[in-house]
Protein backbone atom coordinates (compact mmCIF):
# COMPACT_ATOMS: atom_id res chain seq x y z
CA UNK A 1 0.00 0.00 0.00
CA UNK A 2 1.20 3.55 -0.67
CA UNK A 3 2.22 6.07 1.95
CA UNK A 4 -0.82 7.99 3.24
CA UNK A 5 -1.13 11.20 5.19
CA UNK A 6 -4.17 12.71 6.94
CA UNK A 7 -4.08 16.40 7.88
CA UNK A 8 -6.65 16.95 10.62
CA UNK A 9 -7.78 20.31 12.01
CA UNK A 10 -8.35 19.87 15.75
CA UNK A 11 -12.04 20.38 16.68
CA UNK A 12 -12.55 22.02 13.30
CA UNK A 13 -13.95 19.63 10.67
CA UNK A 14 -15.03 22.60 8.54
CA UNK A 15 -11.37 23.67 8.13
CA UNK A 16 -12.33 27.32 8.70
CA UNK A 17 -10.11 29.63 10.76
CA UNK A 18 -10.20 33.36 11.42
CA UNK A 19 -7.19 35.58 10.94
CA UNK A 20 -5.59 36.35 14.29
CA UNK A 21 -6.65 32.97 15.74
CA UNK A 22 -4.66 29.81 16.42
CA UNK A 23 -4.43 27.07 13.81
CA UNK A 24 -4.15 23.69 15.54
CA UNK A 25 -4.00 20.26 13.97
CA UNK A 26 -2.63 16.76 13.75
CA UNK A 27 -0.76 14.98 10.98
CA UNK A 28 -1.15 11.20 10.78
CA UNK A 29 1.50 9.78 8.46
CA UNK A 30 1.37 6.08 7.63
CA UNK A 31 4.48 4.44 6.12
CA UNK A 32 4.31 0.92 4.71
CA UNK A 33 8.07 0.49 4.62
CA UNK A 34 11.22 2.06 5.97
CA UNK A 35 12.03 5.42 4.39
CA UNK A 36 15.41 7.14 4.18
CA UNK A 37 14.69 10.87 4.38
CA UNK A 38 16.34 14.22 4.86
CA UNK A 39 13.28 15.22 6.85
CA UNK A 40 9.54 15.57 7.19
CA UNK A 41 8.15 19.07 7.45
CA UNK A 42 4.94 21.07 7.33
CA UNK A 43 4.53 24.18 5.21
CA UNK A 44 1.91 26.88 5.70
CA UNK A 45 1.37 28.81 2.48
CA UNK A 46 -0.97 31.75 1.97
CA UNK A 47 -0.97 34.10 -0.99
CA UNK A 48 -2.98 36.23 -3.39
CA UNK A 49 -2.29 35.65 -7.06
CA UNK A 50 -3.72 36.81 -10.37
CA UNK A 51 -2.57 36.73 -13.99
CA UNK A 52 -3.70 37.44 -17.54
CA UNK A 53 -2.30 38.12 -20.99
CA UNK A 54 -2.82 41.32 -22.97
CA UNK A 55 -2.32 40.93 -26.71
CA UNK A 56 -1.48 43.63 -29.24
CA UNK A 57 -0.96 42.56 -32.83
CA UNK A 58 1.50 39.67 -32.90
CA UNK A 59 2.90 40.34 -29.44
CA UNK A 60 1.48 39.56 -26.02
CA UNK A 61 2.38 40.70 -22.54
CA UNK A 62 1.84 38.70 -19.36
CA UNK A 63 0.57 40.57 -16.31
CA UNK A 64 0.97 39.04 -12.86
CA UNK A 65 0.06 40.13 -9.35
CA UNK A 66 1.25 38.24 -6.29
CA UNK A 67 1.31 38.90 -2.56
CA UNK A 68 2.52 36.41 0.06
CA UNK A 69 0.87 36.25 3.49
CA UNK A 70 2.13 32.94 4.92
CA UNK A 71 5.33 31.05 4.19
CA UNK A 72 6.18 29.02 7.27
CA UNK A 73 8.09 25.74 7.54
CA UNK A 74 8.03 23.45 10.59
CA UNK A 75 10.19 20.34 10.70
CA UNK A 76 8.71 17.29 12.42
CA UNK A 77 11.73 15.09 11.69
CA UNK A 78 15.25 15.85 10.46
CA UNK A 79 16.33 19.02 8.62
CA UNK A 80 17.57 20.16 5.23
CA UNK A 81 20.97 18.54 5.79
CA UNK A 82 20.18 15.50 7.89
CA UNK A 83 19.71 11.82 7.01
CA UNK A 84 17.12 9.88 9.01
CA UNK A 85 15.52 6.48 8.66
CA UNK A 86 11.80 6.30 9.34
CA UNK A 87 10.42 2.89 10.33
CA UNK A 88 7.12 1.67 8.87
CA UNK A 89 3.93 2.35 10.80
CA UNK A 90 1.82 5.30 11.94
CA UNK A 91 3.62 8.51 12.86
CA UNK A 92 1.60 11.29 14.52
CA UNK A 93 2.69 14.93 14.76
CA UNK A 94 0.96 17.95 16.29
CA UNK A 95 1.16 21.46 14.89
CA UNK A 96 0.11 24.90 16.13
CA UNK A 97 0.49 28.32 14.55
CA UNK A 98 -0.88 31.75 15.47
CA UNK A 99 -2.20 33.36 12.29
CA UNK A 100 -1.45 37.05 11.65
CA UNK A 101 -4.43 39.32 12.39
CA UNK A 102 -4.77 40.98 8.97
CA UNK A 103 -4.89 38.00 6.61
CA UNK A 104 -7.35 38.54 3.75
CA UNK A 105 -10.27 36.15 3.35
CA UNK A 106 -10.05 33.15 1.01
CA UNK A 107 -11.42 34.11 -2.41
CA UNK A 108 -11.67 32.31 -5.77
CA UNK A 109 -12.04 34.16 -9.07
CA UNK A 110 -11.61 33.53 -12.78
CA UNK A 111 -8.37 35.55 -12.95
CA UNK A 112 -6.94 34.89 -9.51
CA UNK A 113 -7.42 33.86 -5.91
CA UNK A 114 -6.50 34.20 -2.25
CA UNK A 115 -5.64 30.67 -1.05
CA UNK A 116 -4.25 29.02 2.04
CA UNK A 117 -2.67 25.57 1.98
CA UNK A 118 -1.02 23.17 4.41
CA UNK A 119 1.58 20.93 2.79
CA UNK A 120 3.25 17.96 4.48
CA UNK A 121 6.49 17.21 2.63
CA UNK A 122 8.60 14.06 2.77
CA UNK A 123 12.05 15.21 1.66
CA UNK A 124 13.27 11.87 0.32
CA UNK A 125 16.92 11.17 -0.40
CA UNK A 126 17.68 10.80 -4.12
CA UNK A 127 14.00 10.97 -5.06
CA UNK A 128 11.45 13.69 -5.73
CA UNK A 129 9.70 14.99 -2.62
CA UNK A 130 6.38 13.37 -1.73
CA UNK A 131 3.82 16.07 -0.94
CA UNK A 132 0.42 15.88 0.77
CA UNK A 133 -1.68 19.04 0.82
CA UNK A 134 -4.88 20.38 2.30
CA UNK A 135 -6.47 23.74 1.52
CA UNK A 136 -8.41 25.56 4.22
CA UNK A 137 -10.53 28.70 4.55
CA UNK A 138 -9.27 31.83 6.25
CA UNK A 139 -11.82 34.50 7.20
CA UNK A 140 -10.85 38.04 8.08
CA UNK A 141 -13.36 39.08 10.78
CA UNK A 142 -15.67 41.89 9.71
CA UNK A 143 -18.20 42.89 12.37
CA UNK A 144 -20.75 45.09 10.61
CA UNK A 145 -21.55 46.82 13.91
CA UNK A 146 -18.18 48.59 13.71
CA UNK A 147 -19.48 50.64 10.74
CA UNK A 148 -22.61 52.47 12.02
CA UNK A 149 -23.40 53.88 8.58
CA UNK A 150 -24.30 50.36 7.44
CA UNK A 151 -27.28 50.35 9.82
CA UNK A 152 -28.99 53.18 7.94
CA UNK A 153 -31.62 52.64 5.24
CA UNK A 154 -30.63 53.27 1.63
CA UNK A 155 -32.83 54.64 -1.14
CA UNK A 156 -31.95 54.80 -4.84
CA UNK A 157 -34.25 55.79 -7.68
CA UNK A 158 -34.40 56.40 -11.40
CA UNK A 159 -36.80 58.22 -13.70
CA UNK A 160 -37.04 57.12 -17.32
CA UNK A 161 -38.99 58.44 -20.32
CA UNK A 162 -39.56 56.64 -23.60
CA UNK A 163 -39.87 57.69 -27.22
CA UNK A 164 -42.92 56.57 -29.17
CA UNK A 165 -43.81 57.32 -32.76
CA UNK A 166 -42.97 56.64 -36.38
CA UNK A 167 -41.15 58.28 -39.27
CA UNK A 168 -43.04 61.57 -39.15
CA UNK A 169 -43.33 62.43 -35.44
CA UNK A 170 -41.96 61.27 -32.13
CA UNK A 171 -43.61 61.63 -28.72
CA UNK A 172 -41.83 61.54 -25.37
CA UNK A 173 -43.75 59.67 -22.71
CA UNK A 174 -44.56 60.67 -19.16
CA UNK A 175 -42.00 59.35 -16.66
CA UNK A 176 -41.61 55.86 -15.28
CA UNK A 177 -40.25 56.24 -11.74
CA UNK A 178 -38.66 53.30 -9.93
CA UNK A 179 -37.41 53.69 -6.35
CA UNK A 180 -35.62 50.91 -4.46
CA UNK A 181 -35.20 50.92 -0.69
CA UNK A 182 -33.42 48.55 1.69
CA UNK A 183 -33.57 48.93 5.51
CA UNK A 184 -29.78 48.58 6.00
CA UNK A 185 -26.79 48.19 3.69
CA UNK A 186 -24.80 45.62 5.70
CA UNK A 187 -25.60 41.90 5.67
CA UNK A 188 -23.99 38.53 6.24
CA UNK A 189 -24.53 35.38 4.20
CA UNK A 190 -27.70 33.61 5.34
CA UNK A 191 -29.57 36.85 6.00
CA UNK A 192 -32.42 38.11 3.86
CA UNK A 193 -32.35 41.49 2.16
CA UNK A 194 -35.87 42.94 2.39
CA UNK A 195 -36.19 45.04 -0.76
CA UNK A 196 -39.02 47.51 -1.37
CA UNK A 197 -39.58 48.58 -4.98
CA UNK A 198 -41.92 51.51 -5.56
CA UNK A 199 -43.21 51.86 -9.11
CA UNK A 200 -44.97 54.94 -10.43
CA UNK A 201 -45.39 54.22 -14.12
CA UNK A 202 -47.19 56.90 -16.12
CA UNK A 203 -45.24 56.28 -19.32
CA UNK A 204 -47.75 54.08 -21.13
CA UNK A 205 -44.98 51.48 -21.51
CA UNK A 206 -45.68 48.06 -20.01
CA UNK A 207 -43.18 46.52 -17.60
CA UNK A 208 -42.52 42.87 -18.47
CA UNK A 209 -41.18 42.24 -14.98
CA UNK A 210 -38.38 43.02 -12.54
CA UNK A 211 -35.07 41.26 -12.04
CA UNK A 212 -33.05 41.53 -8.83
CA UNK A 213 -29.37 40.56 -8.82
CA UNK A 214 -26.60 40.57 -6.27
CA UNK A 215 -23.47 41.50 -8.22
CA UNK A 216 -20.13 40.25 -6.92
CA UNK A 217 -17.26 42.50 -8.05
CA UNK A 218 -13.65 41.31 -7.85
CA UNK A 219 -10.93 43.76 -8.86
CA UNK A 220 -7.56 42.19 -9.79
CA UNK A 221 -4.34 44.23 -9.84
CA UNK A 222 -1.24 43.06 -11.71
CA UNK A 223 1.99 44.39 -13.20
CA UNK A 224 3.79 43.60 -16.42
CA UNK A 225 5.89 40.52 -15.77
CA UNK A 226 4.96 40.78 -12.10
CA UNK A 227 7.11 43.93 -11.62
CA UNK A 228 6.89 47.58 -12.54
CA UNK A 229 8.81 48.06 -15.80
CA UNK A 230 9.87 51.28 -17.55
CA UNK A 231 7.57 53.38 -15.39
CA UNK A 232 4.53 51.29 -16.33
CA UNK A 233 1.83 51.30 -13.67
CA UNK A 234 -0.18 48.30 -12.60
CA UNK A 235 -3.17 47.17 -14.65
CA UNK A 236 -6.59 46.44 -13.27
CA UNK A 237 -9.16 43.95 -14.47
CA UNK A 238 -12.61 43.43 -13.03
CA UNK A 239 -14.77 40.34 -12.81
CA UNK A 240 -18.49 40.98 -12.32
CA UNK A 241 -20.89 38.13 -11.73
CA UNK A 242 -24.55 37.95 -10.81
CA UNK A 243 -24.40 35.38 -8.02
CA UNK A 244 -28.07 35.41 -7.06
CA UNK A 245 -30.97 36.30 -9.33
CA UNK A 246 -34.67 36.65 -8.61
CA UNK A 247 -37.43 37.58 -11.04
CA UNK A 248 -40.74 39.26 -10.22
CA UNK A 249 -44.00 39.20 -12.18
CA UNK A 250 -44.96 41.72 -14.86
CA UNK A 251 -46.77 45.00 -14.27
CA UNK A 252 -49.04 47.00 -16.55
CA UNK A 253 -48.49 50.15 -18.54
CA UNK A 254 -49.89 52.54 -15.93
CA UNK A 255 -49.02 51.25 -12.49
CA UNK A 256 -48.61 52.76 -9.06
CA UNK A 257 -47.55 49.96 -6.77
CA UNK A 258 -45.14 48.77 -4.07
CA UNK A 259 -43.37 45.44 -4.54
CA UNK A 260 -41.69 43.55 -1.70
CA UNK A 261 -38.85 41.17 -2.50
CA UNK A 262 -37.01 38.94 -0.02
CA UNK A 263 -33.54 38.19 -1.28
CA UNK A 264 -31.37 35.56 0.44
CA UNK A 265 -27.63 36.28 0.61
CA UNK A 266 -25.75 33.09 -0.41
CA UNK A 267 -22.39 31.93 1.03
CA UNK A 268 -19.95 34.52 -0.34
CA UNK A 269 -16.73 36.17 0.89
CA UNK A 270 -17.01 39.41 2.87
CA UNK A 271 -16.41 42.82 1.36
CA UNK A 272 -12.69 43.60 1.52
CA UNK A 273 -11.08 46.62 -0.12
CA UNK A 274 -8.03 47.02 2.11
CA UNK A 275 -6.27 43.83 3.25
CA UNK A 276 -4.93 42.74 -0.17
CA UNK A 277 -3.17 44.80 -2.83
CA UNK A 278 -3.91 42.15 -5.46
CA UNK A 279 -7.60 41.26 -5.02
CA UNK A 280 -10.43 43.44 -3.73
CA UNK A 281 -14.05 42.30 -3.26
CA UNK A 282 -17.24 44.39 -3.24
CA UNK A 283 -20.95 44.00 -3.99
CA UNK A 284 -23.88 45.84 -5.54
CA UNK A 285 -27.59 45.17 -5.57
CA UNK A 286 -29.01 45.62 -9.07
CA UNK A 287 -32.73 46.02 -9.77
CA UNK A 288 -33.79 46.00 -13.44
CA UNK A 289 -37.19 46.97 -14.81
CA UNK A 290 -37.56 44.73 -17.86
CA UNK A 291 -39.12 46.79 -20.63
CA UNK A 292 -38.29 45.17 -23.94
CA UNK A 293 -39.79 46.66 -27.13
CA UNK A 294 -36.37 48.08 -28.13
CA UNK A 295 -36.30 50.38 -25.09
CA UNK A 296 -33.50 50.59 -22.57
CA UNK A 297 -34.22 48.75 -19.30
CA UNK A 298 -34.11 51.15 -16.32
CA UNK A 299 -31.56 49.96 -13.71
CA UNK A 300 -31.09 50.90 -10.06
CA UNK A 301 -27.86 50.11 -8.18
CA UNK A 302 -27.30 50.04 -4.41
CA UNK A 303 -23.93 49.21 -2.82
CA UNK A 304 -24.14 46.31 -0.35
CA UNK A 305 -21.52 45.46 2.29
CA UNK A 306 -21.07 41.82 3.27
CA UNK A 307 -19.58 41.00 6.68
CA UNK A 308 -18.80 38.00 8.85
CA UNK A 309 -20.93 39.12 11.83
CA UNK A 310 -24.40 40.68 11.42
CA UNK A 311 -25.77 43.99 12.58
CA UNK A 312 -27.45 43.82 15.97
CA UNK A 313 -31.17 44.33 15.81
CA UNK A 314 -31.14 47.35 18.09
CA UNK A 315 -28.80 49.36 15.85
CA UNK A 316 -30.36 48.55 12.48
CA UNK A 317 -33.51 50.63 12.41
CA UNK A 318 -34.80 54.19 12.18
CA UNK A 319 -34.87 54.27 15.99
CA UNK A 320 -32.72 56.67 18.03
CA UNK A 321 -30.04 54.75 19.89
CA UNK A 322 -31.29 56.00 23.30
CA UNK A 323 -34.78 54.55 22.75
CA UNK A 324 -33.89 51.42 20.82
CA UNK A 325 -35.04 48.19 22.51
CA UNK A 326 -32.35 45.89 23.82
CA UNK A 327 -31.60 42.84 21.73
CA UNK A 328 -31.86 40.03 24.28
CA UNK A 329 -32.50 37.22 21.80
CA UNK A 330 -30.11 34.28 22.06
CA UNK A 331 -27.46 34.32 19.37
CA UNK A 332 -27.10 31.11 17.41
CA UNK A 333 -23.62 30.44 16.05
CA UNK A 334 -23.28 30.48 12.28
CA UNK A 335 -23.05 27.45 10.08
CA UNK A 336 -20.37 27.32 7.39
CA UNK A 337 -21.31 26.55 3.81
CA UNK A 338 -19.31 26.17 0.63
CA UNK A 339 -19.21 29.02 -1.87
CA UNK A 340 -21.79 28.34 -4.58
CA UNK A 341 -20.64 30.78 -7.25
CA UNK A 342 -17.29 29.28 -8.27
CA UNK A 343 -17.07 28.92 -12.05
CA UNK A 344 -13.85 28.26 -13.97
CA UNK A 345 -11.60 29.10 -11.04
CA UNK A 346 -7.89 29.52 -11.70
CA UNK A 347 -5.80 26.33 -11.65
CA UNK A 348 -2.19 25.96 -10.51
CA UNK A 349 0.04 23.37 -8.85
CA UNK A 350 -1.73 23.70 -5.50
CA UNK A 351 -5.28 23.63 -6.95
CA UNK A 352 -7.73 21.09 -5.59
CA UNK A 353 -11.50 20.66 -5.62
CA UNK A 354 -11.63 22.60 -2.35
CA UNK A 355 -14.26 25.32 -2.06
CA UNK A 356 -13.94 28.05 0.58
CA UNK A 357 -16.64 28.15 3.23
CA UNK A 358 -18.31 31.23 4.63
CA UNK A 359 -20.44 31.87 7.75
CA UNK A 360 -24.21 31.72 7.31
CA UNK A 361 -26.34 33.55 9.89
CA UNK A 362 -29.92 32.37 9.55
CA UNK A 363 -31.59 34.86 11.87
CA UNK A 364 -34.79 36.85 11.55
CA UNK A 365 -34.48 40.46 12.69
CA UNK A 366 -36.47 43.65 12.27
CA UNK A 367 -34.37 44.53 9.20
CA UNK A 368 -33.95 41.01 7.76
CA UNK A 369 -36.99 38.78 7.70
CA UNK A 370 -37.36 35.88 5.29
CA UNK A 371 -41.12 35.60 5.69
Amino acid sequence: MPTTCDIIFDNNPQKVVYSGSSLNGTVNLSLTEEKKLYGIYLELIGKAYCTWTRSSGKSSVRYTGEENYLNQKLYFVGSESCDVRMPPGLHTYKFQYNLPPQLPTSVEGSLGYVRYTIRVVLNISMWPDKVFKQQFTVLRPFDLNNAPILARPVLAEISERFFFGGLICCVISSPMNVAVRIPVSGYTPGQTVNIEIKVNNRSGQEIDGFEVKLIKIIDFFAKRGGITCCGETEEKRTEKRGIAIQEIRAYGANTNDVISVNFLVPPIPPTDLSSSNVIKVSYKLKVIALIGACHRDPKVFIPITIGTYPLRDNVAANVPAASAPEDNSPEEPPTYEEALDLINGMKDEDSTDFRPKYPMFKRSTSYSNGN
